[in-house]
């Protein structure tokens, strides 16, 4: 997570000497251990920042962090932008950031296959991911391509269900209230394998923890560093409120004009008025 920040914040810089802490994989026992203790004590910044994405909410488990990967990624968010470090989207986060991707993807021609569910991972004998076991939930009428989107006010959107209508017995689904993205939604209609070299080359394995070692036992009994990495990682679970109200932000006590705050106060440690997505939003069901 640091390492895909520090990169994010667009800098491929090391910071010279950093290597050297990285023994200390709690941030701030490297501060502790150099007599600075006073000052994360004083400093909100390092304080909020020990427990900002790194800690559940329960403060149960801390993931090791290496303190010169750590270091490198906060002078990155102290120094590293000629501007703000958060920025509002212009839409929600599915047409600001995922809708570009798949255009992309769907312009260069790759196949794009909608609802599948990964049942199980099998390594090579190197170690790497080498089959990936696939449930199919559903059909496509025809074996047309599936197409997710929906316009509205001129945006490409996703929906909060499937286009019933574009699947096999769609309207059947739809009253038995299927929802694909349920981790206690089994149903299936086929199943296939991908093998590396046939299928894929490399995998971007984009998944959580928890969800990962329901899949990946072959992984950790062929592969130390599968083992550590499943055993010794945490899922962070988090939480979202909208409030939408009549009042302007003005009006609620703020006024010192739109902004994104974070780092605040627990259990919703930031927040932000989101006015500008009301617009675009508006449409069919919303």
């Amino acid at each position: 997570m640091v390492e895909n920040a520090y990169n994010c914040a667009g800098s491929n810089r090391d910071v010279p000497g950093s290597g050297h802490i990285n023994t200390c994989h709690v941030p701030l026992q490297a501060i502790e251990q150099h007599g600075l203790s006073e000052i994360r004590d004083k400093s909100r910044y390092l304080g909020e920042y020990h427990y900002f994405r790194i800690l559940d909410p329960r403060r149960e488990h801390v993931f090791r962090l290496a303190a010169g990967v750590t270091l490198r990624f906060v002078l990155e968010m102290a120094f590293g932008y000629r501007n703000a470090p958060l920025w509002k989207m212009a839409a929600s986060t599915g047409e600001a950031v995922f809708t570009p991707f798949y255009d992309v993807l769907r312009a260069r021609c790759v196949s794009v296959k909608f609802f599948h569910r990964v049942t199980q991972l099998r390594p090579t004998d190197d170690g790497r991911i080498g089959e990936i076991d696939l449930s199919e939930q559903a059909k496509t009428k025809n074996d047309s391509l599936y197409q997710p989107l929906v316009h509205v006010n001129g945006v490409d959107c996703w929906p909060n269900q499937p286009d019933w209508t574009q699947l096999c017995s769609g309207t059947k689904l739809e009253q038995d209230g299927i929802d694909f993205e349920s981790s206690f939604c089994t149903i299936t209609v086929g199943a296939r394998t991908l093998m590396v070299g046939r299928d894929f080359d490399i995998v971007v394995l984009a998944m959580p923890p928890e969800a990962l070692n329901r899949i990946a036992e072959p992984l950790k009994k062929t592969s130390r560093e599968w083992q550590t990495a499943l055993g010794t990682s945490r899922s962070v679970a988090t939480q979202a409120l909208q409030l939408w109200m009549l009042p302007k932000l003005a009006e609620l006590g703020w006024e010192l004009g739109p902004t994104v705050l974070t780092a605040f106060a627990e259990p919703y440690d930031s927040w932000t008025d989101m006015s500008h997505l009301r617009r675009p939003s508006e449409g069919p069901g919303s």
